[in-house]
Formats: C-alpha cells, structure tokens, sequence
C-alpha cells in the first residue's frame, strides 16, 4: 500500500480558474494554463491566449449559486473529454469574509483536474452497482460528460421529457437530488 506522501507526490497538481461576477476570467494558475494546453483542440496557440473550453463556460452559466439550496459550499462539476484524457472541473462561490450571500453574483473559483486512469466511468458497472437500465447507464455517461437535457436527447435520438424521466429515476436510485451528486456519486 502506497503512502500518503508517495500518492500526493504522483498526483498532479490541479488547475485553478477564478471568474468574477461577468464571468470574466481574473486569475489562471501556472497549472491551469498547462491543462488548458492540453485540453485545446488548437496547438497554435499560446498560454498567453489559451482559450477556456467551452463546457467551462458551459458550467460557469448553469450553476445558480444565487438560488441554490442554503449551503455551505455548493458547488458544481462537469467532466470533460478529450480523446483519451479526462478532465474534471468543479465550480464553487467565492464569497468576501462576512458578506451575505444575498448580495449578488460572487467571483466563482473553478478547479479543473486530470482524471486518474482508475476513475474512467465503466458503463457496465455503474448499470450492476446502481441497478440502472440500458438506458439511464447512458444517460449518466453523457451528464458525466457535461451534456444538457436537450443534447443528450439528440445524442441518444430520444425526446426531452424522455431524458428528464431518466434523469428523476436515477436520481432517484442513487438517492440524490441534482445532477452535481450524479456526477459525484458515480465516481466515489
């Protein structure tokens, strides 16, 4: 069994991304523009004008730190996919010592890491380990990936409402209640 100092030493170190309240980026780290480097379909480019993918944004205007549950930390996550390399990104508020969370939109920190080869999203068993069909499997693999309602109906050529079923029967059978705790109940 490896140790703690000797896990930490092969991980990587996670990129950090911090937006302000028009959801312009304010600070990238050193680490952040590396993975940003990697993740660009572009190899033109510089890390002066690396571009942020557009699930970042993506992510950045679906989370509703406005109006979401009171909660010390909500925070938001999105998987993204480039070949055969995998991203995590999660999102959360940064709000001022002592400043109500009633008082508009705050900065919003984003972590973007690189996936280990041991949390890759094995379809068959999630089906086995949450007792899901073919089909909500499917579903949880394209929420995972960062997809809307409306494009996993056109990924997997059903309506709408039809993923929105899905949707509430896997919550449902992983006893959670948004789609964030999808995406973190799968890979724990």
């Amino acid at each position: 069994m490896p140790s703690i100092d000797e896990i930490a030493r092969r991980r990587s170190l996670p990129g950090i991304l911090i937006f302000d309240q028009k959801q312009a980026p304010v600070y990238l780290s050193t680490e952040c523009l590396e993975i940003l480097k990697e993740m660009s379909y572009s190899k033109d480019t510089t890390e002066a004008t690396q571009p942020i993918p557009p699930e970042v944004y993506r992510l950045l205007r679906s989370a509703d730190f406005d109006n979401s549950p009171e909660s010390d930390n909500p925070c938001y996550a999105v998987g993204i996919f480039r070949g055969d390399k995998q991203y995590l990104v999660r999102a959360t508020p940064l709000y001022s010592a002592g400043e109500k969370k009633d008082k508009g939109m705050p900065h919003i920190m984003m972590v973007i890491e690189r996936f280990s080869l041991g949390r890759r999203l094995d379809i068959v068993r999630l089906r086995r380990r949450f007792d899901f069909t073919d089909r909500e499997a499917q579903v949880v693999g394209e929420i995972v990936k960062g997809l809307t309602n409306c494009e996993i109906a056109e990924s997997l050529f059903i309506s709408e409402h039809t993923v929105k079923d899905h949707i509430k029967n896997i919550m449902h059978k992983l006893g959670v209640h948004n789609r964030t705790s999808i995406f973190c109940k799968v890979f724990e």
